[in-house]
């Protein structure tokens, strides 16, 4: 369906979700976000009576995959399992594995503070589509406040290559380790698996850092842009941890069902 995975195929699958929207699935695209509303001129969500948020969120999707790959549940009313299947996916094992991309992929659009929000305001009575309209002078390839955050404040702008060479993951690896040691995260916060949690956490981000101190139209100040970017990347490092816990809660669950042991140690 994809070329992008060769050699690093959990890490070359993080895009699959977005890469997919091109060979007609954009049928997934509203699992990317939720959108709670930021009324910056106050007032109260019933007075943007067009600010209508698709129920159909990233924090459903998310559960409703864990709850499939984890056989829990009834997939008649399951909506990701529904839509999977239903769009010509292959066997069952197929659409557990397009699952499992999507997963990974959403997990950390969750991270990302402006896939949980949306301004609502008299301008954007609609909602602002998670910063995509407020825009900023274009600067190394993003030009939206929702593509700065993507992009860690200006440090990644593009996608790299992919597959990935043996070159690149070893950079990557090293960048990685670098703001793992950066950012502590405590047990309690990775191991918290309420997805609805994680929303809140990234919409009071967005609330708290994201959308003040600046302007549309105007460059980012230099402070803002040095403070978000150790804000994106404690999100980056808690929300890999909290894939890793999930993977592992999945699949141990999966191996228990097969095998009848406890085929993981999560610590």
């Amino acid at each position: 369906m994809i070329t992008s995975e060769k050699d690093y195929p959990f890490v070359e699958c993080a895009t699959f979700a977005d890469q997919i929207k091109e060979k007609g699935m954009m049928w997934q695209n509203n699992w990317h976000f939720v959108n709670y509303p930021y009324l910056d001129e106050g007032g109260s969500v019933n007075d943007f009576p067009n600010f209508k948020p698709d129920p159909h969120t990233v924090e459903l999707a998310i559960q409703d995959i864990m709850d499939w790959l984890m056989n829990k549940g009834d997939l008649a009313t399951n909506f990701v399992y529904q839509n999977v299947m239903n769009h010509s996916i292959g066997t069952e094992e197929d659409g557990r594995s397009f699952a499992l991309r999507l997963l990974i992929h959403y997990v950390g659009d969750l991270h990302q503070p402006l896939h949980a929000t949306a301004r609502v305001d008299s301008k954007y009575p609609k909602g602002d589509a998670g910063g995509n309209f407020f825009k900023l002078p274009e600067y190394l390839g993003a030009k939206n406040l929702h593509s700065v955050w993507d992009s860690v404040m200006y440090l990644w702008t593009s996608t790299p290559p992919m597959p990935f060479s043996y070159g690149d993951w070893v950079s990557f690896s090293m960048n990685t380790t670098l703001i793992e040691e950066k950012h502590k995260i405590t047990p309690g916060e990775w191991k918290n698996l309420d997805i609805h949690q994680w929303a809140l956490e990234s919409f009071e981000i967005s609330k708290a850092s994201v959308y003040p101190g600046i302007k549309e139209g105007e460059a980012l100040p230099d402070e803002y842009i040095a403070k978000n970017q150790d804000i994106i990347q404690r999100q980056i490092v808690l929300g890999g941890l909290r894939l890793s816990n999930i993977i592992q809660t999945i699949f141990q669950v999966q191996c228990l069902e097969t095998s009848g042991v406890d085929c993981i140690q999560i610590e």
